[in-house]
């Protein structure tokens, strides 16, 4: 789910905000930013399962 929710992020980044025009400084920054949040909701995720694993 989250890296469906990642793509989405991307998609109205570089269409609805336009940064496929823009310059490349901006979108790699952009582009950073997302994987770095997507990453880290990712590990965050994980390390709380590994910590509080589901008792079934």
């Amino acid at each position: 789910m989250v890296l469906i929710a990642y793509l989405k992020v991307r998609l109205v980044f570089l269409d609805f905000m336009e940064l496929r025009t823009a310059p490349l400084a901006l979108r790699l920054s952009v582009e950073a930013w997302a994987t770095l949040v997507c990453g880290a909701v990712i590990a965050l995720y994980w390390s709380g399962l590994a910590r509080y694993p589901a008792s079934v």
